[in-house]
């Protein structure tokens, strides 16, 4: 008897500890199923099984989801990676699988909103990341060997943590689900999804990585720290002087600045 009742209570547990695994497009459309991720020579795919099988482009995702974990794609070395996301931020923290006979995440990138990025170092550590961070207090700790580079994780936390309290801006607590400021950059993602699936190029990543950041942040209502901002007015200037897409975003900085 009491087996029977341990076999109930775990077969009602498993579908409710279950995560569903699903892939946003960069249109917006959200597609569930099991996802396969493919490694490409220039760009990444994910395979979508459920009813039918669909094969999408890294250019074509915003972010997909696996049982809970998030993947979003990463341009690194002239390739679009689908990669791990472990923490992110102005410094957001990716895995990835370093080649095609590779198929581990073994491999570590560090990126930051402003689009510098490196690869998280094995040697020379104390050298490329006191660089890389150029935080006062953290180079401190990580030359004194206090930190090291089994502590990246609260290294790059840290390093987020006090950027943002320094540099956040409040917007606004209001529903921005059906703003014209979402529908604004909803409309420059595609414009530019589109150029970028039409030439088979990344060229606009970053620009795009960092309006996908500013548009969660409305949609959650969260704070706009000034770094974002600021990587949004870098590279902007990618776009064609007078082009629909650049006045767009220009208005976008316009209410930021408010």
């Amino acid at each position: 008897m009491r087996f029977l009742l341990l076999l109930l209570f775990l077969l009602f547990l498993k579908p409710a500890a279950a995560q569903e695994s699903f892939l946003i497009t960069t249109r917006g459309d959200t597609l569930r199923g099991n996802l396969t991720f493919i490694q490409g020579d220039k760009i990444d795919q994910v395979q979508v099984k459920s009813e039918k099988r669909s094969l999408i482009s890294a250019l074509q995702i915003r972010l997909a989801n696996q049982n809970g974990t998030v993947f979003k794609p990463v341009k690194y070395q002239d390739k679009l990676k689908m990669m791990k996301v472990l923490l992110d931020g102005y410094i957001a923290y990716y895995a990835f699988q370093p080649s095609i006979e590779n198929q581990a995440y073994s491999s570590f990138l560090l990126v930051r909103a402003d689009g510098a990025r490196i690869e998280v170092p094995r040697l020379n550590f104390k050298r490329e990341m006191t660089e890389f961070l150029g935080d006062a207090i953290l180079n401190d700790s990580i030359n004194s060997d206090l930190l090291t580079r089994n502590d990246l994780v609260h290294i790059i936390t840290q390093f987020n943590k006090n950027l943002q309290q320094a540099t956040a801006v409040k917007i606004e607590e209001r529903s921005l689900s059906n703003s014209p400021e979402i529908k604004i950059i909803d409309a420059v993602l595609s414009s530019i999804s589109q150029y970028e699936q039409s030439t088979n190029s990344v060229e606009f990543q970053e620009l795009t990585e960092a309006l996908n950041d500013l548009r969660l942040r409305k949609l959650e209502k969260k704070i706009i720290p000034r770094y974002l901002r600021e990587a949004i007015e870098k590279n902007k200037n990618q776009l064609n002087e007078g082009s629909a897409e650049l006045v767009a975003i220009n208005s976008i900085l316009i209410n930021l600045n408010k």
